[in-house]
């Protein structure tokens, strides 16, 4: 019995220390969100990885959509405000022109009137060549019970000599209350 709540004690500073080093408010894999079907013939969606890439052979553009769902229940840490994105994905000529992902959070008023580009990324920002996790702040007064919220994904591939791949997205906070 000593020894369960030993470990159980331990679970339980494990989990809150993850928390204090940034909490997930929401996250999808790329295969998880809706490929808009004008491009889904072009793309390749691996449910066993999760990614979105192309499928041989195919160029052009690749667009998607990912639904951020509200969570019902505040994380344990506490009610702290999302305040960054990021997106997990491979651009392989980095900030070159071949090769592209760009990204948007997006919310829009659930009467309708009108929407907001809270934060993006575009890969050609930045250097990176393999695998990569970029992070961007955002300050935004987060109201899931007013807004909807989506990410738009628009992944680009100019040449077949290699392949761009988007992983998932995220929205979290780096403040913990």
């Amino acid at each position: 019995m000593r020894y369960a709540i030993g470990i159980l004690a331990s679970i339980v500073a494990l989990v809150a220390s993850a928390g204090e080093a940034g909490a997930t408010h929401w996250q999808s894999v790329a295969a998880g969100c809706v490929l808009d079907p004008v491009y889904a013939s072009k793309a390749e969606v691996s449910p066993l990885y999760g990614w979105i890439s192309f499928k041989a052979g195919q160029t052009g553009t690749i667009k998607f959509v990912c639904p951020v769902t509200a969570w019902t229940e505040r994380p344990p840490w506490g009610d702290a405000n999302p305040n960054t994105f990021s997106i997990t994905y491979v651009d392989p000529d980095g900030a070159g022109a071949g090769y592209g992902v760009s990204t948007n959070v997006l919310a829009n008023r659930s009467d309708g009137d009108g929407w907001t580009n809270v934060a993006g990324i575009a890969s050609n920002s930045y250097p990176h060549t393999s695998k990569a996790l970029v992070s961007v702040g955002f300050s935004h007064a987060w109201d899931e019970y007013a807004r909807y919220y989506w990410v738009t994904v628009e992944m680009y591939r100019g040449s077949t000599a290699a392949n761009v791949y988007v992983s998932g997205v995220q929205i979290w906070s780096d403040q913990i209350p």
